[in-house]
């Protein structure tokens, strides 16, 4: 009796430690949508070309409130990224203080897509073009958060890039010889190799604003590479005391068994 009623105490010890295990887990394993918005950034996605080799970004004028993210996926070509202004569409904006991602190639046959990730800090107009050769000039811009004023929207922008005025007839500075090199410093995800999106060009997409995301990035300047996707948990082991659990659980099953409990 005395070693029945000591196998039925671990018995109810292992059910408590294991809910207890449990529910810390549950508590730990939280998916990151159940944050509060607060914790949260929107990052809204923009295709650069597409699987058909278009020279165009999908969607190519949008809207993305200061504190929002815009993450630049590039399908199979040689493209880049880089900041104008509206008079001239396809010529880089000098003195190293614009956004340039530098040349990103991607195959026909790539499984995994190279993206390039910017701050807003604020609602100005950012104006951007794509600098291989004769893209700009094939109507390859884009704006973020363009002006009301429909002589400046995003037609009257590729307009001009179209017609050679106020640009480089090459494609602007950012010859594919000679690729711009991304600024040093900061946490905030910029580049890297992810996998292939099913697509969702343009669309909001809720990212955790805490420990990969620098909120004192200045608009539109870029930071180095991460090698984690930030759109996904990393975390996919089963976390140690489950196993544990398990362990213990086992045990009291097998004492059961052995001592016809």
């Amino acid at each position: 009796m005395l070693l029945r009623g000591v196998l039925a105490s671990t018995v109810f010890l292992a059910t408590g430690i294991y809910a207890q295990v449990e529910d810390e887990i549950i508590a730990g394993w939280a998916p990151t949508k159940r944050q509060s918005p607060e914790g949260m950034v929107t990052v809204h996605a923009v295709q650069v070309g597409n699987a058909e080799g278009s020279k165009r970004f999908y969607p190519d004028s949008l809207k993305a409130e200061p504190g929002s993210m815009v993450q630049f996926q590039f399908h199979p070509a040689n493209h880049s990224v880089a900041q104008s202004t509206f008079d001239s569409p396809c010529s880089p904006i000098g003195g190293g203080t614009g956004i340039r991602s530098g040349f990103l190639p991607v195959s026909a046959d790539a499984t995994e897509m190279p993206v390039f990730t910017i701050m807003i800090n604020d609602s100005s107009p950012v104006w951007l073009f794509c600098g291989q050769k004769n893209h700009c000039q094939n109507g390859m811009v884009m704006v973020i958060n363009p002006p009301e004023a429909q002589d400046k929207n995003i037609e009257a922008f590729r307009s001009i890039a179209m017609s050679g005025e106020g640009g480089s007839s090459g494609g602007g500075s950012e010859g594919a010889d000679n690729p711009t090199p991304l600024p040093t410093g900061g946490s905030l995800p910029t580049g890297g190799i992810y996998p292939t999106p099913g697509g969702n060009g343009g669309s909001g997409i809720a990212l955790p604003s805490d420990g990969s995301i620098s909120s004192t990035v200045s608009s539109g300047r870029p930071t180095p590479t991460q090698t984690a996707d930030p759109f996904i948990s990393t975390g996919n082991a089963a976390p140690q005391q489950i196993s544990h659990a398990a362990t213990l659980s086992g045990l009291v099953v097998a004492a059961f068994a052995i001592f016809g409990l």
